[in-house]
């Protein structure tokens, strides 16, 4: 890019970035740059840039650009979940690595959106990802879809430790034993009693549950 093209991209971005632009300001930059992604990214942010327009720019956005409008709270709520349903539908197409970077940049959002994930990878990306809920878990866990990745996944992390997390663990027929043995302390004794009449409940699990009810 030349210099003063540069320059003049800089100073659009600063005159964006500063608020007091109206409508048909921003829609007189979004013509005049219509060719610059910056441009355009910064101003789909803008609360009173016009809903029609910026819905439209969405489709022509690379997943990164589109994270940052998802990600902006100033950014129209409409266009924002727009923008979270365009980056699913380039999510697909990433690779493994640029899938991953995304993932631990999403906001809460945009994650509940991957709840039915297989890639232990992926999974654990959300999982480990600051913005991560107990419900994006919890949704996870109740998705009606293998869960030997997501149990992989979890293994270690401390939402198993969290009483509604572990809760619709024990009720899961995939449940792993091995995290089972580390949930039951934390589960209340109805969700112990119904593992100890299960028929499918392992050993090492009901043994378990009785040394606990013992020390009680």
């Amino acid at each position: 890019m030349h210099r003063d093209a540069r320059q003049d991209e800089l100073s659009v971005l600063r005159r964006i970035a500063g608020g007091s632009v109206s409508e048909d300001e921003l829609s007189f930059l979004s013509e005049e740059f219509a060719h610059r992604q910056r441009v355009q990214v910064a101003l789909i942010q803008h609360p009173r840039f016009p809903q029609k327009r910026a819905l439209n720019i969405l489709c022509t956005l690379f997943p990164g650009d589109l994270l940052r409008v998802i990600r902006n709270k100033r950014t129209n709520p409409l266009v924002r979940r727009r923008g979270e349903l365009e980056f699913v539908n380039k999510f697909q197409r990433l690779p493994l690595g640029e899938k991953i970077s995304c993932l631990k940049a999403a906001p809460a959002d945009l994650l509940r959106h991957f709840h039915s994930l297989r890639d232990v990878r992926l999974l654990r990306a959300v999982l480990t990802n600051p913005c991560c809920t107990e419900q994006v878990v919890l949704d996870m866990l109740q998705a009606g879809n293998d869960h030997h990745g997501l149990y992989q996944a979890l293994d270690g992390l401390p939402w198993i430790r969290r009483p509604a997390v572990a809760s619709v663990i024990s009720r899961d027929p995939q449940a792993p034993v091995k995290i089972l043995l580390t949930l039951i302390p934390l589960i209340n004794a109805a969700d112990r009693q119904r593992l100890l009449r299960g028929r499918d409940t392992h050993k090492s699990v009901r043994e378990r549950i009785r040394q606990l009810s013992e020390r009680s």
